[in-house]
């Protein structure tokens, strides 16, 4: 769990509270900097604490995480980085106001000072979309005018203490990140590295927020991520000068060079962050032994990628235990499967949930099994509990409840949850996942449609809405998928075959779903793949674009396709022969509050089943009889995680199938090994 460092650093207390977290059955902590530390951050005192706990953990043979920052979001080493003005947070700023500014862009890099990037007079019709605009004088006046600015963030506040976010875009700012931080950790504990400190967990990097137009109609102030030499890098990367654009980026117009311009400027601010942040951290704790683990903020939808200015998938590149944040109790299927089909292409060997924070008081154990029931189910082998308090001192006792610690009357209980992940998660990281299926992910289009709110939101929300769709009709469908990203495929997937191969994975069939633009090289290896006879299925809107611009390639892609609607029944028609396991209740109906996940461990093969719908569960009292049906003749065992039993199931062979038999009562779930026999 996140252990919320929240008071005086007392190296005895925090021994003691390690036992406490033996006793309750939990692998390990997360040194976690919370509101209320009193001992000053990564000095003397606090790394001396640090050090207690990993030989600590290593005496007990658990892991002791380290975190990267005071609080959070990371990257700014609690201010102390900021308080170089250099470093500071940056971001594209709009306003009908003229600011006094500068056009020096030394003078704005040391001292803060608005970096003039041009001024336009926009023209928008009735129906607030833009028609028009064209690049006025700095001193242009008039109704229509709107000025764009590099801004600085210049004010403090109290999370980062009274300093500012630092500017995660900079390799520069992240290089003095990484020097401040994890290589003082470096100096002080680093012979625990890999050992009893097996990774860092970073918490909610981002960049400046999106902060669109509410309308085209609006005057008010907008921002979008942004940092000093991203014209520079942006003329490099895509050919043209970005400042002659910048209306198009706030807002709506229909024109495909309007729309050619948001989708580059948002796969540009994705690399940058990506790169800056987690490919420069990740590449520095491979270098030193030692894992890059946590999680962005907002990885649940497309609006949200959108909103944090990044792509969840493309974060994830050189983490070597990518993670999510699954907070509220909320189902972010989406979330995890963005996660763990990098896992899977990437080979990594383990991935992360920050779970079951949001929930307060009344989240009981059953909460604790359901939600991490369907998590595993979708890759998540490492759990990081939020929170369990050091101290309800002040603010403590109000940071999101409840503390799964000693403070909660049941925490001798809470043995019971962990042993059974254990058990579940020893069988899901063995051998290797198997997946038959992929589709495409559709940020992309997502990238180029969404402007000022009232104009695109309705489209937005649509494609959103069909995305997380999709997945929950195959993964309730018991057809198990992983995404393609279009900016990891290039160096995952060079060249087009059939199967797909995909790094470590290999797709026998490939749905492309709401994507109006690909990238070439996807519309390449797509194009190929279908070419060597693999199954490609198009679903709902078709490519008529690539990267962004009119393409007859791109639409020709589905010539020769299968192409469905989007609807529940059609799809799952579509790719029920890349499935090979079949649920059935007692009525003989497909159940839609389940799914599964499978792992071939050298010849044998694990099944997970689990529940998908909570509200189901507290209503039914008891449970319902399941007939589980699965392609090949097997010797099955249930593998009971909560007792740590092991038992024959009812079960006989019929048409080269395996029909086991169970009855699952509210809130189980069912690991089952099966071994080929005759």
């Amino acid at each position: 769990p996140f252990w919320a460092w929240n008071s005086t650093l007392d190296p005895d207390q925090l021994r003691e509270q390690i036992d406490i977290f033996k006793e309750m059955g939990l692998g390990g902590f997360n040194m976690h900097v919370r509101q209320g530390l009193e001992t000053p951050y990564l000095e003397k005192d606090f790394m001396d604490a640090v050090r207690a706990c990993c030989e600590k953990a290593e005496k007990e043979e658990m892991y002791a995480w380290a975190y990267d920052e005071d609080r959070w979001p990371s990257g700014c080493v609690g201010g102390k980085l900021t308080t170089d003005i250099r470093y500071r947070m940056r971001y594209l700023f709009m306003t009908v106001k003229c600011l006094d500014s500068t056009s020096d862009m030394g003078k704005a890099y040391t001292e803060g000072t608005p970096f003039y990037l041009g001024a336009f007079a926009v023209t928008v019709d009735d129906n607030g979309f833009m028609t028009d605009y064209t690049a006025v004088s700095p001193d242009a006046a008039g109704d229509n005018v709107r000025y764009f600015y590099c801004m600085t963030k210049m004010d403090g506040e109290p999370r980062f203490n009274y300093q500012t976010y630092a500017d995660t875009m900079s390799k520069d700012a992240m290089d003095k990140f990484i020097e401040l931080t994890h290589e003082v950790y470096k100096k002080e504990v680093g012979e625990h590295f890999g050992k009893s400190l097996p990774a860092f967990f970073t918490d909610e990097p981002q960049v400046a927020r999106v902060g669109l137009l509410s309308s085209g109609f609006s005057d008010e102030d907008a921002t979008l991520p942004f940092t000093l030499d991203l014209p520079d890098t942006f003329r490099a990367e895509k050919g043209y000068d970005l400042c002659t654009r910048l209306p198009e980026l706030f807002f709506a117009s229909c024109t495909d060079v309007a729309k050619k311009t948001r989708y580059d400027y948002y796969g540009h601010i994705s690399e940058r962050f990506c790169s800056a942040f987690a490919d420069n951290i990740g590449d520095w704790c491979e270098r030193n032994g030692v894992m890059l683990s946590g999680h962005a903020l907002g990885e649940d939808t497309l609006y949200e990628n959108v909103l944090g200015g990044y792509e969840s998938m493309r974060l994830y590149k050189k983490m070597q235990l990518p993670g999510i944040d699954c907070l509220f109790a909320d189902k972010n299927f989406t979330a995890a499967v963005q996660c763990r089909s990098v896992v899977n292409q990437c080979g990594r060997d383990a991935m992360l949930s920050e779970l079951y924070g949001v929930t307060n008081w009344n989240f009981d154990f059953r909460g604790h099994k359901f939600h991490g029931d369907w998590q595993a189910c979708l890759g998540v082998t490492v759990r990081c509990q939020h929170l369990a308090w050091q101290s309800m001192k002040g603010e403590g006792k109000r940071d999101y409840p409840a503390s799964i610690f000693y403070q909660s009357p049941w925490y001798r209980e809470y043995k019971y949850v962990e042993d059974h992940f254990a058990r579940l998660n020893t069988a899901l990281t063995r051998g290797t996942n198997s997946k038959r299926v992929a589709v495409v992910h559709p940020l992309g289009t997502y990238w180029m449609e969404i402007a000022s709110y009232a104009e695109t939101r309705p489209v937005c929300n649509e494609i959103d809405k069909r995305f997380k769709d999709l997945a929950e009709w195959l993964i309730t469908g018991m057809i198990d998928f992983d995404y393609l990203s279009e900016s990891l495929l290039p160096e995952l997937c060079p060249e087009g075959s059939a199967p797909l191969k995909v790094g470590k994975m290999s797709y026998d069939a490939v749905v492309v779903s709401d994507c109006v633009t690909l990238s070439e090289h996807t519309v390449k290896v797509l194009e190929q793949f279908k070419a060597a006879g693999g199954k490609l299925i198009f679903v709902g809107n078709t490519p008529k674009m690539c990267d962004a611009v009119a393409s007859e390639r791109a639409c020709a892609l589905t010539e020769g396709c299968e192409i469905i609607p989007l609807a529940k029944t059609a799809v799952r028609k579509a790719l029920e022969a890349y499935t090979d396991i079949e649920l059935r209740d007692e009525n003989g109906e497909k159940p839609e509050h389940f799914m599964h996940t499978e792992r071939e461990d050298n010849g044998r093969r694990w099944v997970f089943i689990a529940h998908t719908v909570e509200s189901e569960l507290r209503q039914r009292a008891f449970g319902n009889a399941l007939t589980v049906k699965i392609n090949g003749i097997y010797e099955p065992k249930v593998y009971d995680t909560v007792t740590g039993d092991i038992r024959t199931p009812e079960f006989e062979h019929k048409n080269g199938k395996t029909v086991i038999y169970c009855y699952l009562y509210s809130y189980d779930s069912l690991l089952l090994a099966l071994d080929k026999t005759e």
